[in-house]
């Protein structure tokens, strides 16, 4: 166990825990919280502490108790999950997981979960742009929400000092960032409280927490915890090796591409898609010169992207080269993509030990992928996001072979990179079922 996640219902902890599996580590939900539930080979376990409801004193008590079961395994990271619409024990929560960290541990709390429409401005939580006091919340029958001001609903809990980092902050970027939380801790401010109304702001809150030398309780539904988590500790994870083969040339491609190098500190293989089309001789060079680099990478540990969309590059004109060459616009695409697929398989072939996925985008590239390695099917087991499948594939030398498969035209800035996380996943999860069976 690397992180352990403290909710204080059981909706709750796998709505987190599913945040962390997108980010490729292995989550389980533990139903139990005996002396034992510490000891577990997944990377993040997420607990119910059922406390959302309790009476201030009896969840400071049990927050305590499990926070203390989950030290003795020293995870790297706890975190404290809140409900979305601010409703529960929040400030005596928080409370109890400092005390019992200790050591000038500093809780950093962002209500904020865009996708599900939460955002926080000026420390005022919004559900779909309205203040959480005037929506369905205010109503509920045990615990109503009578105001939206986050800082002042932790304050009525906590006895410990409080401070608020406003959208402004967040906008001047990281390193702004940096400063400002920095400041805020230096004047002993315990319990951080920050803006975000974007998923984006969220990865500038992660990463400069990730980058300051403090001991951190991420304190949210889950979006923050799980960004955290991952640029704090996801290197010291062993993870399943993923090849990108990626030869679809749209902009939105290219983007995605370019998104998932910056976030993955990856160095991609660049294939000339010209060298492979002009003739035989300069397709054989290049094929061979792609699957030398990318069999002999010093960057084992990481994911490779094999592409034919290097970011200087223009959209190749198909027309101007099946002109030169004499051919159909039809027959270059094919040798581009065949080129593309049969670096990607080599690469493959010549380390079974290192790759366990592949993710293919462009149905030109599968489907060459598929046909020079000799495989039958594609197994078809989930969607990652609409029109994005995983699955396996089956028959030839690629059998077994975890992949998902996007369209060039699909998605958002992230979708790569997300898709790259899912298969991690997927493929850690199988790995563990196998273990445990």
């Amino acid at each position: 166990m690397k992180v352990a996640v403290i909710a204080d219902d059981l909706t709750g902890a796998n709505a987190a825990g599913i945040l962390f599996t997108t980010r490729g580590f292995s989550t389980a939900t533990i139903l139990n919280d005996s002396e034992d539930m510490a000891n577990s080979n997944y990377d993040v376990i997420c607990v119910n502490a059922n406390t959302r409801y309790s009476p201030q004193k009896k969840a400071n008590n049990r927050i305590r108790h499990l926070t203390s079961i989950l030290l003795k395994n020293q995870p790297e990271i706890i975190c404290k999950r809140i409900d979305s619409t601010v409703r529960g024990n929040i400030g005596t929560e928080i409370d109890a997981v400092l005390d019992s960290i200790g050591h000038d541990a500093a809780a950093i709390v962002v209500p904020s979960f865009p996708s599900s429409g939460r955002t926080m401005v000026g420390g005022y939580l919004l559900v779909n742009g309205v203040p959480v006091q005037e929506t369905e919340v205010a109503k509920d029958p045990i615990v109503p929400l009578k105001q939206s001001y986050v800082p002042d609903i932790i304050k009525k809990q906590s006895i410990r000092q409080i401070s608020l980092i406003d959208i402004g902050t967040i906008l001047l970027g990281k390193e702004k960032l940096l400063a400002v939380l920095d400041q805020h801790i230096q004047s002993g401010a315990k319990i951080i409280v920050i803006d975000a109304v974007t998923n984006d702001h969220i990865e500038v809150i992660a990463d400069a927490m990730a980058n300051l030398p403090f001991s951190f309780v991420p304190v949210d539904p889950g979006p923050l915890s799980a960004a955290y988590a991952y640029k704090k500790i996801k290197n010291s994870i062993k993870e399943p090796q993923i090849i990108l083969s990626i030869g679809s040339c749209t902009s939105l491609s290219r983007l995605q591409l370019m998104y998932f190098i910056k976030e993955s500190n990856v160095h991609p293989i660049y294939v000339s898609p010209y060298d492979l089309a002009i003739n035989e001789k300069f397709r054989r060079a290049e094929i061979s010169r792609a699957i030398l680099e990318g069999s002999n990478g010093s960057r084992k540990d990481q994911p490779l992207v094999v592409s034919t969309l290097a970011p200087d590059q223009d959209i190749i004109q198909l027309s101007e080269i099946a002109k030169l060459q004499n051919v159909t616009e039809e027959e270059v695409s094919k040798s581009i993509t065949e080129g593309l697929a049969e670096i990607t398989m080599k690469i493959i072939e010549q380390n079974p030990l290192r790759f366990s996925g592949v993710f293919s985008s462009g149905g030109d590239v599968t489907a060459s992928l598929c046909r020079i390695s000799g495989v039958h099917g594609i197994e078809l087991i989930d969607e990652v996001v609409p029109l994005v499948a995983y699955g396996k594939l089956t028959g030839g030398i690629l059998n077994g072979m975890h992949i998902v498969t996007k369209g060039g035209l699909i998605g958002k800035e992230r979708t790569i990179f997300h898709c790259v996380e899912v298969l991690k996943s997927k493929i850690h999860q199988e790995k563990l079922s196998i273990s445990h069976s």
